[in-house]
């Protein structure tokens, strides 16, 4: 159904894969990233905190990371019938993260002062 590779300054840091339910079942997904990677977790941590990602109902999150990188996997996404795997970097993802979050609020200030 689709693929995202980001880069930033040059350097892939995350890709993002999202198939139908059905070949993530036929391919045993979750089992094959369980055996390469050992028992997922429901929660990640960020900047040394415990927390459990936001989603949609019915989208359970099994994730992976050994403080590096990251991996996401759900097998549904609420009523859509749709898998996701997400590969990222650590670093490099919040660092991005926090440049989009900054770009935001300084669009949002620009508005508030042209109104």
């Amino acid at each position: 159904m689709g693929r995202t590779a980001n880069f930033y300054q040059g350097r892939l840091y995350e890709i993002i894969l999202i198939a139908p339910t059905s070949a993530c079942k036929q391919f045993d997904l979750l089992n094959s990233l369980t055996q390469k990677f050992g028992k997922p977790k429901s929660t990640e941590t960020v900047d040394g905190k415990e927390m459990t990602p936001a989603h949609l109902p019915g989208a359970d999150f099994n994730i992976w990371q050994n403080g590096v990188s990251t991996i996401t996997f759900s097998e549904s996404m609420g009523t859509l019938d749709a898998c996701t795997t997400d590969f990222a970097l650590d670093t490099v993802y919040w660092k991005v993260w926090k440049l989009e979050e900054e770009k935001n609020a300084r669009k949002e200030e620009t508005k508030k002062k042209d109104m």
